[in-house]
This record gives structure tokens, C-alpha cells and sequence, in this order.
């Protein structure tokens, strides 16, 4: 490929001068320098994708523990982290302050 530059060069030269002078169209100019560097393109050879791709082993993702089912019980029950549970508050807070900002902006909206 790297001999085919300095070829391909010489010949978009010479098609280009041509041009110049007048003694082909435009569009040959175009179709001609096209031709060129598809010929270029189709010789591209790729020479990392010949060798092959290093693998790479992924680490293996940490599961929470699952506590074990006893076999007496026939009532399923969802273990509930009680560190992650929200307290109702919390969440009546939120709901007024969503509810206040909802306010504020039809009050505004209507008004302005």
C-alpha cells in the first residue's frame, strides 16, 4: 500500500492537469480521481485485525448473600434491609415540597 501512494499521486497529477487545461470535464475529473481512491481503499489491508484480540477476563460480579429458606416455613417473606427503609415522613416531605413547587409554578406561569 505504501507504493501505491506515490502512484495514485502521480496519476490524480496528471488527471488534475488535464483538467486544467481544459482537455477533460469536471465530472471526469471527479469519476477519475474517485476511481483512484476506491483502488486505494479496496488495497487496504489492515494489518492489526490480523492479529487476534487479547482476552480480557472480566471479574466476576459480587452477589449479595441470600438467606436460606427453611423448609417448615410455607410463608414467603421479603428480607427488608431496615437501613434502606424510608421513613413515611421523609416521604410526606417530599410530596408537599413537590406539591409547593408545582404551585409556585402555575402561580407564576399564570400571573406572568
Amino acid at each position: 500500500m505504501i507504493q501505491d501512494f506515490p502512484q495514485a499521486n502521480a496519476r490524480l497529477a496528471e488527471v488534475a492537469r488535464h483538467w486544467a487545461d481544459g482537455e477533460v470535464t469536471h465530472e471526469t475529473w471527479r469519476r477519475e480521481r474517485r476511481n483512484i481512491l476506491r483502488e486505494i481503499c479496496s488495497k487496504r489491508a489492515d494489518y492489526q485485525a490480523r492479529s487476534p484480540l487479547p482476552v480480557v477476563q472480566a471479574p466476576r460480579p459480587v452477589e449479595a448473600p441470600v438467606a436460606p429458606v427453611q423448609a417448615e416455613s410455607k410463608v414467603s417473606v421479603a428480607v427488608v434491609d431496615p437501613a434502606s427503609d424510608i421513613a413515611n415522613d421523609e416521604v410526606l416531605t417530599l410530596a408537599l415540597l413537590l406539591v409547593a413547587v408545582v404551585m409556585g409554578a402555575l402561580f407564576v406561569f399564570f400571573l406572568a
